[in-house]
């Protein structure tokens, strides 16, 4: 059933920046309503909530509809911290996060493997790096089917929503700044990455109780 102006507008009591930017930005009522209609009122109202009006406009032109409901449907903590991320880097952080199925698990030391390098004897593993003063992990390691580390899984508390257990997809394979903070990648929360990428061997615990 159609909005009226009053109820369309409502969806906005949360957004990030006011109605009158998403309209501007999105070039008109017209445009921005029609984003309304292919994404559906829950949806829509999530991706206005996380996202920039300059954002919302670049993926809506930049991705394909699967791939802008599958944005929209992140959490509000990984949307917020998405704020700065186009869209071909928003495509590369879902394909890992959607193809990469580590099949092998293996330990390592903290700080004994090159995440720029390609290693194909590390193709699809997962690599939990572990203290062996006291069986702690600071991260989970993840590695593609070509060797490239394309993932981090962190076990410590970085402050506001990045607690023990969030994630760094890494937009540009092999290279771990794209998915951090100086490169606009801030983190992924828990429900927004593959469970199975926070495993832990037996006996191995995380730096910090995850989600803490």
């Amino acid at each position: 059933m159609p909005l009226n102006d009053i109820a369309f507008q409502a969806l906005f009591a949360n957004a990030a920046k006011p109605y009158a930017d998403y309209e501007k930005k999105m070039g008109g009522k017209t445009n921005l309503y029609s984003l309304f209609q292919k994404l559906g009122q829950v949806l829509f109202t999530q991706l206005v909530d996380g996202l920039y009006p300059d954002q919302v406009r670049s993926l809506n032109i930049g991705l394909s509809l699967t791939e802008l409901q599958r944005t929209a449907g992140l959490s509000a903590a990984t949307l917020a911290s998405l704020r700065e991320v186009n869209a071909e880097w928003i495509k590369n952080l879902l394909k890992v996060v959607d193809n990469v199925n580590p099949a092998n698990h293996i330990q390592q030391a903290p700080n004994t493997v090159n995440q720029t390098a390609i290693d194909l004897t590390l193709a699809n593993h997962l690599i939990t790096e572990v203290n062996p003063a006291n069986n702690h992990a600071p991260r989970n390691l993840i590695f593609d089917n070509g060797g490239r580390c394309v993932a981090e899984i962190n076990f410590s508390n970085h402050g506001g929503t990045a607690t023990s257990g969030h994630a760094h997809i890494y937009p540009v394979k092999s290279m771990p700044i794209t998915g951090h903070h100086v490169s606009g990648v801030p983190h992924f929360g828990n429900g927004d990455y593959p469970a199975a990428w926070r495993n832990l061997p037996g006996g191995v615990f995380p730096n910090q109780a995850l989600w803490t």
